[in-house]
């Protein structure tokens, strides 16, 4: 018995379970995006940049050459250019004057395409853009974040990856 090709419309123009669960996966997506933008009702950053922007590095064995000759870990930001959630995290929270400040500090940053590096993105598209994920200076990954978030609760992130680091999981 061979099998039939699903169609997502049936000759009835019912849809189909397989449709009807693409449509909710789509509109729960953009409700997430939605109620974050509506929950941060407040100024999301009560620090306006006035830091030098963060040195962005690309994917490579360097990165973590450097991360552990400076003793730092290491924080990559994997996304895609169309990414409404992307762009909301590298222009409001990734601008914070605060979390640049402890980023340079604390970690090597990485940024990537999943689009333009579609090999790297691959390892990183399980938790959906943006990828917020970080790694030791041996490449071990410590903590993954879905999404963006706002800078106080990035933050929060930040310290509690160093907890990790530390092991004080």
């Amino acid at each position: 018995m061979s099998a039939r090709p699903v169609s997502l419309r049936t000759s009835t123009s019912t849809p189909t379970p397989r449709f009807t669960f693409v449509c909710m996966c789509v509109c729960a997506s953009v409700a997430c995006t939605a109620s974050s933008a509506e929950k941060a009702t407040t100024p999301v950053s009560t620090s306006p940049s006035t830091a030098k922007p963060l040195a962005w590095r690309t994917w490579s064995a360097d990165v973590f050459a450097e991360a552990k000759r400076d003793h730092k870990l290491v924080f990559v930001d994997a996304g895609i250019e169309g990414c409404t959630a992307c762009r909301w995290m590298h222009e409001v929270t990734l601008t914070d004057a605060r979390v640049i400040d402890r980023l340079d500090r604390e970690f090597v940053v990485v940024s990537v395409d999943a689009e333009q590096q579609p090999d790297v993105g691959a390892r990183f598209d399980e938790w959906a853009w943006p990828a917020l994920v970080f790694f030791d200076a041996d490449g071990h990954r410590l903590k993954a974040i879905r999404g963006n978030h706002v800078p106080d609760h990035f933050l929060r992130d930040l310290d509690e990856v160093e907890r990790i680091a530390r092991g004080g999981d």
